[in-house]
């Protein structure tokens, strides 16, 4: 019975244990749910954690879900990029900005057009990225709720296949 004793308070310390490191776990990924009231801050922080301390960060507003509130894009520039560049993306809420994810687009913006909601409410964007002289690549991302995922990847070959020049012009008017 002696023994027993010790067993079961180590047992359920240990049960314990790990349920505070299951909820600890899963605190750190509610940044997500997180109010952010300096989005400029976070994202030099979020950057300089990774990239060091040299930064330079551009900011971009774009209504991604259609509320007539645009999203807050705050991208990281390094040294002499001329292609694309990491965003982290803030939601505006009335007391300040829900982080939605980081994506990599073009840094003005161009390589990417916002879509019409899904049917499910959520984000939609269209991405483009060059591949060779020949052929463009197509993503369809959308954000279900926690991060954005991509729903549909395609290469398109729009100077030899008209179907293709068509979807371009449709969704991008190029």
């Amino acid at each position: 019975m002696k023994t027993a004793i010790p067993a079961v308070f180590c047992l359920l310390f240990g049960l314990a244990r790990i349920g505070s490191l299951i909820a600890d776990e899963s605190t750190s990924d509610m940044t997500r749910f997180d109010v952010i009231r300096a989005p400029m801050d976070w994202a030099a922080g979020y950057f300089s954690a990774s990239r060091g301390n040299d930064l330079r960060l551009v900011r971009r507003e774009l209504d991604l879900d259609h509320d007539k509130k645009p999203e807050l894009l705050i991208g990281f520039v390094p040294g002499q990029s001329q292609n694309g560049i990491p965003f982290v993306i803030f939601q505006r809420l009335d007391d300040g900005y829900r982080y939605l994810g980081e994506l990599f687009f073009h840094r003005d913006l161009s390589n990417i057009k916002v879509l019409p909601l899904g049917e499910d409410g959520g984000i939609r964007i269209a991405q483009l990225w060059h591949r060779t002289a020949e052929e463009t690549g197509l993503g369809i991302l959308t954000h279900n709720g926690s991060r954005f995922v991509t729903v549909e990847s395609r290469t398109l070959r729009p100077r030899r296949n008209e179907a293709d020049k068509r979807t371009l012009e449709e969704i991008f008017g190029r």
